[in-house]
């Protein structure tokens, strides 16, 4: 959505409306989503926009493909620390 430039006045009202509703989770090195798009997407190039943004970065290899590898044993458990952790999160701002 950054790169459209049309219409982003209008995005930028509506998530200035909505954006306590929003809550987003980046991951650091993410190339498909960059962290940095969803900031300026979400937050708006001044970064006042009200969504909540937070990027994460995780102890192992990941992509935002497959951010939670389940098929190597020696790293299974960061892998579901960091899934709790992230599920504990949305949880939370769901409540």
């Amino acid at each position: 959505m950054t790169f459209l430039k049309e219409g982003k006045p209008d995005r930028e009202q509506v998530l200035d409306h909505i954006g306590k509703r929003i809550y987003a989770i980046g991951l650091f090195h993410d190339r498909g989503v960059p962290p940095l798009t969803i900031l300026q997407t979400l937050k708006g190039p001044q970064m006042n926009l009200p969504s909540k943004v937070e990027i994460m970065d995780f102890p192992y290899l990941y992509t935002h493909k497959n951010p939670f590898p389940v098929n190597n044993p020696q790293i299974i458990g960061q892998v579901e620390s960091c899934f709790k952790e992230v599920f504990d999160k949305v949880a939370g701002f769901l409540k």
